[in-house]
């Protein structure tokens, strides 16, 4: 009888506990699936509003060197204009130390024959005898430059775009012995001597009589990336590259430009001799020394997406994937396409990408704090269905009790009466005091006996 009734209770506390179970492991899926989904659009999106806002700055120096192209070509008119274009950036990457910079390192202009005529760098006019003729590249900033023959043959109004060029920074050259590259840049104030040279010709009366340019200087295409926090509104002065948490910027041909490691970025070394990516086929004494710029499409050596993300990119597709840095950090990698297809970028009409990357620890906490609030939310009803089935035991054991000895005992009885009278012993009584049908069924018995 008591296990009659305890039995269907068991057998539904143990439905009920293995429901809450896949309950728990459906929930837990579904919620880790839609966070990750949300984390992964939250850096699609950052990655996608960075490049939009690079965009945004290159049509901004078009605009500026067209501007440039019509004022006089004089030192003091260039001067001032090179004065006047300015950009806000952190100043060695501390928070509370903010300076604006020239935005173009260089501008020039070049006549007909390859002469520089007017040149200023860093806001200063150059005197006559610093003055080149541009037309070999030898003779330009960074010995390797053809931007005079790719220019004068545009028409009016077309504008020329050359990638990154600049000297390279080998890695003991920006870590200056300090552990990482946060600390070098803070405390050294080092930076990449680089820019991206804009030109464009200039016509009179429909005659060629040479060109302008504007070198941008790379640190303030380094400020679009270098103070994100990923899935974070919030800027930092300088990222930690072991976290795993930054974002960088590669071109169209893979090569990177804005990085928190400065030797991953391209270059040439003195003499003008671009320095050749690292890959899996770099001697080990290039690596020893340091002389490792990072190109996307040579990487799959260090992960198998890095090439991935470039052939995305250059498909003007954006999207995330798994990846792991060269410091073997796991991480969760988004990435946009900056669209732009002045000059060298004519070719796949992007500039080149945006990434933006999160340690995987760190990418996946808001789904493990979610499934652990939902785990302590069903452990603590797990524990109030124990006692409560408990309970439920305890009272349908004791009531099962309660109703044995109810009718059973008195039915016991009754038998063992009729078994005595029905054996002879007439004087017998069944002797139960009751007003349901056990007590009449006793009395019926007395009156046979009695009969």
């Amino acid at each position: 009888s008591i296990l009659l009734t305890v039995l269907p209770l068991m057998v539904i506390g143990f439905y009920t506990f293995q429901t809450v179970n896949l309950a728990r492991n459906e929930i837990s899926s579904q919620a880790t699936v839609a966070l990750n989904r949300k984390t992964i659009d939250a850096l699609e999106m950052q990655a996608f509003h960075i490049a939009s806002a690079v965009r945004t700055f290159l049509e901004q120096v078009e605009n500026d060197l067209l501007l440039l192209r019509d004022i006089p070509a004089t030192s003091g008119q260039y001067a001032a204009f090179a004065h006047h274009k300015r950009a806000e950036v952190w100043g060695n990457y501390a928070e509370a130390h903010r300076q604006e910079l020239p935005l173009y390192k260089e501008l020039s202009f070049v006549d007909a024959a390859g002469n520089e005529r007017v040149k200023v760098r860093d806001g200063q006019a150059l005197p006559e005898e610093q003055l080149r003729n541009v037309r070999a590249p030898e003779n330009t900033t960074y010995r390797v430059e053809t931007y005079f023959e790719r220019t004068r043959t545009l028409p009016p109004g077309g504008i020329y775009a050359a990638r990154l060029t600049g000297f390279y920074i080998s890695k003991p050259e920006h870590l200056q012995g300090y552990a990482n590259p946060e600390d070098a840049s803070r405390h050294t104030g080092i930076y990449y001597d680089g820019v991206i040279r804009f030109a464009t010709p200039v016509y009179r009366n429909g005659s060629f009589q040479g060109i302008v340019t504007l070198g941008l200087d790379q640190r303030h295409l380094m400020s679009f990336t270098q103070h994100v926090l990923p899935l974070s509104k919030e800027e930092v002065s300088f990222p930690v590259y072991n976290s795993g948490n930054y974002a960088f910027m590669f071109d169209d041909e893979g090569w990177i430009i804005t990085h928190p490691k400065l030797w991953d970025i391209r270059g040439v070394d003195a003499r003008g001799r671009w320095v050749t990516a690292y890959s899996e086929h770099t001697p080990p004494e290039r690596v020893q020394a340091g002389f490792i710029p990072f190109n996307l499409d040579s990487s799959a050596f260090i992960h198998e997406n890095y090439p991935i993300v470039s052939r995305e990119v250059r498909s003007k597709r954006g999207g995330t994937v798994t990846t792991k840095n060269v410091g073997g950090i796991t991480k969760i990698m988004s990435y946009a396409p900056i669209e732009y297809d002045r000059g060298e970028y004519a070719r796949h009409g992007i500039f080149g990408g945006i990434t933006v990357g999160a340690e995987i620890v760190g990418f996946h906490s808001p789904a493990r704090f979610v499934e652990n609030q939902i785990d302590a939310t069903l452990t603590s009803y797990r524990s109030r269905l124990w006692w409560i089935l408990l309970v439920a035991i305890l009272v349908s054991t004791l009531t099962s009790t309660m109703l044995s000895h109810g009718f059973a005992k008195p039915i016991i009885r009754i038998t063992r009466g009729a078994n005595e009278i029905a054996m002879g012993s007439l004087d017998k009584r069944i002797d139960i005091q009751r007003e349901d049908e056990i007590g009449t069924l006793a009395d019926s018995f007395n009156h046979m006996a009695d009969q």
